[in-house]
């Protein structure tokens, strides 16, 4: 399989000398959850937080409201395995009060959406969070993290050609 970081020019940051698996398996001891494999392999391939050098972006399953005009979602930043910011740690204990136990951040989106996997089907969920309480706020990206991985692109710097819809804007103070 190719590696994921030949796919995807990224930058690492936040990393540390410690042992990233190690890492992974005591957050999946303390939350009681199993982490997809895939994205296992990618957290202790980079050994920190996950910053893309260009745009990646996925089309989702379910509409979220959030897709830009071709239908995708830009990828910010994948968490990495260690207890920071950007840490799958400091994300689940950030959000536990508005993200069910069952769900599991592991990437920022830009604006404050997330992306999530549900810890009993392996499903990668996008987290809308300007969704009012009571209301639906998870989407249904991908079945599973390589079905995710698998919708991943590179978006060239150039804009999409035709029509988006907008022609003409005037503002006038």
């Amino acid at each position: 399989m190719q590696k994921f970081f030949d796919k995807f020019p990224a930058k690492v940051f936040l990393q540390s000398s410690g042992d990233p698996e190690k890492d992974l398996q005591d957050f999946e001891n303390q939350f009681n959850s199993k982490i997809p494999q895939r994205l296992r392999d990618i957290l202790v391939e980079g050994a920190g937080a996950i910053v893309f050098d260009k745009k990646v972006s996925f089309k989702p399953l379910e509409s979220t409201g959030w897709e830009g005009p071709l239908g995708t979602i830009a990828l910010s930043t994948i968490f990495g395995p260690y207890n920071n910011d950007f840490g799958l740690l400091s994300n689940k204990l950030t959000y536990a009060d508005r993200l069910s136990n069952s769900v599991t951040p592991f990437a920022e989106l830009g604006g404050g959406n997330l992306l999530c996997y549900e810890e009993q089907t392996g499903r990668i969920l996008f987290w809308d969070h300007e969704a009012p309480p009571g209301e639906r706020n998870l989407f249904l990206v991908a079945e599973n993290f390589s079905e995710f991985e698998a919708t991943l692109k590179v978006e060239d710097d150039q804009p999409p050609s035709g029509n988006l819809g907008v022609v003409k804007v005037e503002l006038k103070f």
